[in-house]
């Protein structure tokens, strides 16, 4: 059944509008972690967590999930959309795997 939705259209309306997600949340990263860095002093108290490192672990979570998506997408090769998992993982992997991986 799960084989029916895979791999990913990146032309189908869900993911391009899971992009423009992504791209919102990486927007609001840019300006909030030198922000944090900056300003925000870091103290090392062993106390509940602030709001600020709560929302970072919820922004986490998407880009995860996005990491997992990449896997499972398209992509286009020679102007046609390569669609075995194999190639596609393998593309992922040998381009965009790591910083996706280190940048989240």
């Amino acid at each position: 059944m799960i084989s029916k939705f895979l791999p990913i259209d990146p032309e189908s309306t869900w993911k391009q509008s899971w992009d423009a997600l992504i791209m919102l949340f990486l927007l609001y990263t840019t300006f909030s972690v030198p922000y944090m860095l900056a300003i925000v002093s870091d103290s090392e108290s062993s106390g509940p967590l602030t709001p600020f490192e709560i929302n970072e672990i919820i922004l986490d979570t998407p880009f995860g999930l996005d990491i997992l998506l990449s896997w499972v997408t398209a992509y286009s090769r020679h102007g046609m959309y390569e669609k075995r998992m194999g190639q596609i993982a393998m593309q992922y992997v040998t381009t965009w795997f790591f910083l996706d991986f280190f940048g989240s």
